[in-house]
């Protein structure tokens, strides 16, 4: 009888511990993290005030970019790129483009690049962020040109 007793006396104390166990793994942690505490440092932009501008240089098709972004109060405010085809007079690369495309998937490519190049500047606004710009399904060869422009103006933009 004893060791009934005693085998209930250590499973009762086991699911005790077990449950205060369990109680404290699922309480959030209320300590402040580095990440969570605001800083000075991580409140501060990176960035100068200013307009800034670009032309890249052309790359092995002779497509080159031109760009500009405003920074006000450190917040990305405006940004915009052109892409032009020095191939063709430098043909700007826009609704028009595709007549310079021999078939039809060629000019669908066209449509779906520029669809997907027009959201790239608004979401860069949006996010404050290169690295939160996601590319669009078929728009993968102005999302590079994006990345490539803003990237760019940002380092200009930069505080050193």
């Amino acid at each position: 009888m004893k060791s009934n007793h005693n085998n209930t006396a250590f499973l009762i104390a086991f699911f005790c511990l077990l449950l205060f166990l369990t109680a404290c793994a699922a309480m959030p942690n209320t300590t402040p993290s580095a990440s969570s505490t605001p800083s000075a440092s991580s409140t501060a932009s990176p960035y100068k005030d200013g307009t800034y501008e670009i032309t890249s240089d052309k790359d092995y098709e002779s497509y080159y970019a031109k760009g500009t972004l405003t920074i006000t109060d450190g917040i990305i405010v405006d940004f915009h790129f052109d892409l032009y085809d020095a191939r063709n007079e430098d043909a700007p690369f826009d609704e028009d483009y595709e007549k310079y495309m021999p078939t039809q998937l060629y000019k669908k490519q066209c449509r779906d690049d520029l669809a997907g190049m027009k959201t790239y500047g608004p979401k860069l606004i949006e996010t404050q962020n290169i690295n939160e710009v996601d590319a669009v399904s078929g728009a993968t060869w102005t999302w590079k040109w994006f990345k490539h422009v803003a990237q760019q103006l940002l380092d200009q933009a930069t505080i050193k």
